[in-house]
């Protein structure tokens, strides 16, 4: 009788692992994270196909700010969420506060593209991400307002800015050349500055 129990015990609690298991295949959907990285941006795009793009990544402990985000923050979570391979890393503008986190990215991770807005730039992290970017071979591509990002069949994705002729003077031409793009995908859309 004990054995008997014993098994009609097991059997109940298997029975109800399986009832509280999730469905085997997840519908494919747009998933947008934004990454607390402190001073700067950092967002990873997980398309409905399954591509990834991270759009910046904080700084990267050169220059103005010691604070290394691509390192202590950014990579782990990628490696946390479980991303190997990141197919876009859209770099707004470069500045430290953005891009300084995508060097560590870069140079742990398997990157597909660089997105640049082509503005030119002498920052220390952009010279850096550009080294590791060439010996790796990963592709840059330039994008300018008017360009649709063909990456996810189900998401539009379009560039309102960099201009093509850049914005000059001002108090700030990278901040005002900075890639800015709009991703809609069904009835939701986000802007990414």
């Amino acid at each position: 009788m004990k054995r008997f129990i014993s098994i009609c015990a097991a059997v109940a609690i298997f029975a109800s692992g399986l009832a509280a298991a999730p469905a085997k295949t997840p519908q494919k959907t747009l998933t947008v994270t934004v990454i607390d990285v402190g001073q700067g941006d950092c967002s990873l795009i997980q398309l409905p196909n399954g591509k990834t793009v991270l759009v910046d990544a904080g700084s990267g402990g050169v220059g103005w700010n010691p604070f290394d985000a691509g390192t202590t923050i950014v990579v782990p979570f990628l490696k946390k969420m479980g991303v190997k391979h990141i197919d876009y890393i859209v770099m707004t503008h470069p500045h430290s506060d953005h891009i300084g986190g995508v060097r560590p990215v870069v140079k742990e991770l398997s990157v597909g593209t660089l997105v640049d807005s082509g503005f030119p730039a002498s920052e220390a992290d952009y010279e850096m991400i550009m080294e590791i970017a060439e010996r790796k071979n990963i592709k840059l591509i330039e994008v300018h307002a008017g360009d649709t990002l063909n990456w996810d069949k189900d998401c539009e994705i379009k560039v309102l800015s960099p201009p093509k002729n850049y914005i000059m003077g001002g108090q700030s031409p990278v901040n005002e050349n900075s890639i800015v793009f709009k991703l809609t995908y069904k009835d939701v859309s986000f802007l990414f500055t």
